[in-house]
């Protein structure tokens, strides 16, 4: 169904399956994994979890393993990502789904443009962190060849990624001398990634799939275009160049015999040409970030990465750099809110940037501030750090707003037990006060996470005002979410029946689809369908026919006599089957356009399908 073979899957689950516990418990995304047994993770990845729930497609028939909700992820500037949270096994089809697109696209950038994305399926990693570490190792070691630098960036890159033209051109290249993905596959990872994305392009927590998709594919025309633009500056304006990409981040490395101010003048014409380009593809340059400088100030806008030791050769450590760096950023954050009663975003990063740049080591601030919260937890078991921040959250908890991650993080890392119990009281405070808002709810997620999910009084407090994100916690974050399958025993009957049926499983899920986006016309003609065929299958398994024809239950009449034993039954099939040929998305008749009915009035006619199809296999031991 998905174009996802044995070895994709096997592949993708061992991304994640692999990954230390830690590490799966710092994203909610990831949460679930860090549940898993041994005999879990050789269950999810065995041939027959593949064969049953993967393969044709089954898995998506569970109303559970379809969620979405929102996630709380933040920007640098303190405002909120418009990101989805999935289902973890809807998280792995869709890196699996990735994958299997990355084995058939072929890249038509010219090989010298160095691009990288959050993660590497071809060396089965991912997480961004070595991606970004050869990104900078990349820069850092060509610099020295160019005498400027061009530094880009691209508005609310994500959120403007059009589907269409994405789709559109990965069968353009993927199909080009043979068909590799038919225009159903096409349709589905569309509306599939429409799903994930609610709405949009899939922005989901350390999604592969999504950087793949949105650097290597729908960047791929836009690079190739300005390497011919750049090409054709050539001597004497440019004697050569080099592209640098890490996602919608472009460095251009150039060396030019020119003066800087008619260096300045070629960046402007760079710069119009690139929008242009971007243009074409619905996107625009951050204006803010675009800029040219001379080589020697390449340390003033990139950063060594922390795991980097290519060009120096040298390990360096972040304690002996900055031994006093953490007490010394608490106090600098309680200093300024005494002074002017609360610290905004933009000066809590400035404060990152005084006191986590380190002279003489060209460490990026925000990556010395996460050694200190992530990889350095005893660094806020002094006594004097402890202090501090127990009297800083004793006065107000607003400054954890500034950056709820990172600091409910180094709170519990304080095991203070009286700083941990401050923090919860305020929050319920700011809950029976009313004063509860998204920053208070990521709070809480990341104090859930980081204690297995475990205080019930928190829980309650996000069920009451989160109730998707709730059903997240209740149904992965609890237990093994491959135990989730086993619990609907009405979906495991028919997914049993429907069997290696993709066309039946396509059908539903494409219903799924439509539900979501609320196209309750569409979302009709698929399920009327799924609803014929899978009644096909449940008549042929109660008769042990050899062969089911499908054909003949498209009739009204036939239909009935198959669901003759329930009470109304005919009269439900008979008002479904005048909704389907009223709908002007399965009949030319058409009639639904001129008629005056409500969504209410097709919702109900599948709930009614539904309980039939339900009880007939109840009544004849199909389904417990």
């Amino acid at each position: 169904m998905f174009g996802i073979t044995y070895k994709i899957w096997c592949d993708v689950c061992d991304m994640y399956f692999t990954r230390n516990y830690y590490t799966l418990c710092a994203y909610l995304q990831w949460f679930p994994y860090s549940l898993l047994s041994g005999q879990d993770k050789t269950e999810i990845k065995s041939e027959k979890f593949y064969k049953r729930y993967i393969e044709n497609g089954n898995g998506l028939l569970f109303p559970s393993l379809m969620l979405r909700t929102d996630n709380y992820i933040q920007k640098g500037d303190g405002s909120f990502r418009n990101s989805t949270l999935i289902s973890p096994l809807l998280y792995l089809i869709l890196q699996a789904i990735g994958k299997s697109i990355s084995e058939n696209y072929q890249s038509q950038r010219p090989s010298d443009i160095a691009v990288f994305y959050a993660g590497n399926y071809d060396e089965n990693k991912g997480n961004y962190k070595l991606s970004y570490d050869n990104f900078f190792k990349t820069i850092n070691t060509e610099i020295s060849s160019y005498n400027y630098f061009i530094k880009t960036d691209i508005h609310s890159f994500y959120g403007n990624i059009n589907l269409n033209k994405l789709l559109n051109r990965i069968d353009k290249i993927v199909n080009a001398k043979e068909q590799k993905l038919t225009p159903t596959y096409l349709n589905f990872y569309k509306e599939f990634f429409m799903y994930c994305g609610n709405g949009k392009f899939p922005l989901v927590e350390n999604s592969i799939a999504s950087s793949y998709l949105s650097t290597i594919i729908y960047l791929d025309d836009v690079d190739r275009k300005l390497h011919e633009y750049l090409s054709s500056l050539s001597s004497p304006k440019i004697t050569r160049f080099k592209m640098i990409r890490y996602v919608d981040d472009l460095y251009i490395l150039i060396q030019s015999p020119l003066s800087n101010t008619e260096v300045k003048k070629l960046s402007f014409d760079i710069r119009n040409k690139y929008e242009s380009i971007l243009k074409d593809n619905e996107l625009s340059l951050n204006s803010s970030k675009y800029c040219i400088k001379e080589s020697s100030e390449i340390s003033e806008d990139l950063a060594k990465s922390l795991y980097d030791e290519y060009t120096t050769q040298q390990k360096f450590r972040i304690p002996e750099l900055s031994p006093n760096g953490i007490v010394e950023f608490l106090k600098a954050i309680d200093e300024k809110s005494q002074v002017s009663g609360c610290v905004t975003g933009e000066e809590y990063n400035a404060i990152i940037e005084k006191i986590f740049s380190i002279d003489d080591v060209e460490f990026k601030p925000t990556e010395v501030l996460n050694y200190f919260v992530y990889d350095n937890g005893d660094c806020m078991q002094t006594p004097e750090a402890r202090s501090i921040l127990l009297k800083m959250i004793k006065k107000d908890i607003s400054f954890i707003h500034l950056d709820p991650k990172r600091f409910t993080v180094l709170i519990l890392n304080s095991k203070s037990e009286d700083a941990i119990k401050k923090l919860l009281e305020q929050l319920f405070k700011r809950d029976k006060s009313d004063c509860w808002n998204s920053y208070d709810t990521t709070i809480a997620i990341n104090y859930l996470i980081h204690r297995g999910v475990k205080h019930s009084d928190l829980l309650e407090i996000i069920n009451r005002r989160c109730k998707d994100l709730s059903f997240y916690y209740t149904e992965y974050c609890k237990k093994p979410f491959n135990s989730v399958l086993l619990g609907h025993e009405i979906w495991q009957g028919l997914s049993n029946i429907i069997g290696d049926d993709k066309k039946t499983n396509y059908l539903y899920i494409m219903y799924l689809f439509e539900v979501g986006k609320e196209n309750w016309m569409s979302a009709y003609a698929y399920f009327k369908n799924f609803f014929d065929r899978i009644t096909a299958h449940i008549d042929c398994t109660i008769k042990e026919c050899s062969k089911i024809k499908y054909t003949d239950y498209y009739r009204e009449k036939k239909l009935q006599i198959v669901y003759t034993s329930i009470i109304d039954s005919a009269s439900i099939i008979s008002r479904a089957h005048k909704l389907r040929n009223s709908n002007p998305i399965s009949h030319a008749s058409s009639e639904l356009i001129d008629q005056e009915y409500s969504s209410k009035n097709l919702r109900d006619s599948i709930q009614d399908l539904m309980r039939l199809i339900i009880e007939l296999c109840r009544r004849n031991h199909l389904i417990k």
